[in-house]
């Protein structure tokens, strides 16, 4: 007969996105206007180095093997 609130303290978020293929991974360069607008900044942009896999027989000519978590978790507050 006890009635409990429970209340929500935190939220978690999953994705899960493919990996470049590391036998195939080639660089591929983008322009520093596009990595500004995509969130970088303009010292960061200057430093990315973008890969693409070209396919290959480990990943069956997809250019990706495997696959990586991201994770978001956001706190429940008043």
């Amino acid at each position: 007969p006890f009635l409990v609130a429970s209340s929500v303290h935190l939220i978690c978020a999953q994705r899960l996105v493919r990996r470049i293929c590391s036998e195939c991974a080639e660089p591929h360069p983008q322009p520093i206007t596009a990595l500004v607008q995509a969130g970088f900044t303009q010292d960061e942009a200057g430093s990315v180095k973008a890969m693409r896999g070209t396919g290959c027989e480990r990943c069956n000519q997809t250019g990706y093997k495997g696959r990586v978590g991201l994770y978001e978790v956001m706190e429940i507050s008043e």
